[in-house]
């Protein structure tokens, strides 16, 4: 199995989306409500369509993958993004993230395992030569406006990969799960300590 590191470069692309941290972690602690993997099934989302949350599932679970901390999925990640996009994007933003996932979709080899797939699908993300990478970067900052119509397949395709990565991300570290159980925590108003002590085994801060 991949390790987090590699997991994460597999899609180390940039950011897409610029969200306030602020805006963004308000609506977090809000939707907040305990879901885990085993909630899928129930949940009723606001921006994926139903058909796709059990691959979206195993997606965002090879980017973050049960380790020695929960997996995305136990964290309820997908729920958070589904909430984030619904609530927070703007309409051409949904509409570019709607195609660049339909894109994404069509790259899949339903005909064998779809963790497989999605594997060898972020592999070749991050085995792109750099002459090709560097091509990518070039189209994902030009504004969707000039873009031509021969170079929007890739452009929804990669602004696709490069904002379900920062979604991921923030998502898993901005969770309740995670913020509170595997983060260093405390809840605020707290004690001030003007002045302490940081060695290697101190733990980074939770923003919840």
């Amino acid at each position: 199995m991949m390790n987090r590191r590699t997991a994460l470069q597999s899609i180390g692309l940039g950011m897409g989306y610029t969200l306030s941290a602020g805006a963004f972690m308000s609506l977090v602690q809000s939707c907040q409500s305990g879901s885990t993997v085993d909630d899928v099934a129930t949940w009723t989302p606001q921006f994926f369509k139903k058909e796709d949350t059990d691959m979206m599932t195993q997606l965002i679970d090879l980017i973050l993958p049960k380790t020695d901390t929960p997996s995305a999925s136990e964290a309820g990640v997908l729920e958070i993004m589904d909430q984030v996009i619904a609530r927070l994007f703007k309409e051409e933003d949904k509409a570019t993230f709607r195609d660049g996932l339909s894109s994404f979709k069509n790259k899949i080899d339903t005909s064998g395992d779809m963790k497989e797939s999605l594997l060898k699908i972020l592999s070749s993300i991050s085995e792109m030569p750099e002459e090709k990478l560097g091509e990518v970067m070039t189209l994902l900052n030009k504004e969707k406006s000039v873009v031509t119509p021969k170079e929007l397949y890739d452009y929804n395709y990669y602004n696709f990969m490069s904002t379900l990565r920062q979604l991921a991300i923030s998502s898993y570290f901005g969770s309740e799960l995670i913020g509170e159980d595997h983060l260093a925590y405390e809840p605020v108003p707290g004690v001030y300590k003007g002045c302490i002590n940081a060695d290697e085994n101190t733990k980074s801060w939770s923003l919840r």
